[in-house]
């Protein structure tokens, strides 16, 4: 049986963290390294990650046999991958190497007749 591949291209919110080690004991101790960066970011931005979120976790939870793979637009494989599918906004939704997806974060049901549709071709 085949396995899908979903990959989601969009804006990611950078970290700075301390060592790997570090920031694990950090989170075993309940503190989040990370929180008072994400609050420097601007709401509106935070907004829209908290809603793609969202849209990929019911994803996820609908199709738990297909792998998803997240790539931030700013990094070199996530520009690269713009480029290639020529698609200059995003989030982009590739399924398969197909452009499902671009330019807006779609609804989840909206996604799911989308991948439901590609799948039954």
């Amino acid at each position: 049986m085949h396995r899908h591949k979903l990959e989601v291209i969009a804006r990611q919110a950078t970290y700075l963290g301390h060592c790997t080690f570090c920031d694990n004991v950090m989170i075993r101790f309940k503190i989040n390294p990370f929180e008072d960066q994400t609050d420097e970011y601007p709401r509106e931005f935070r907004e829209k990650m908290d809603r793609l979120a969202e849209v990929i976790n019911a994803v996820a939870n609908r199709y738990r046999d297909m792998e998803i793979v997240i790539l931030d637009g700013a990094s070199i494989t996530g520009l690269l991958k713009m480029i290639r599918y020529r698609c200059s906004r995003d989030p982009i939704f590739i399924l398969d190497g197909k452009v499902i997806h671009s330019g807006s974060i779609p609804g989840y049901t909206t996604l799911a007749k989308i991948i439901d549709a590609y799948l039954l071709k």
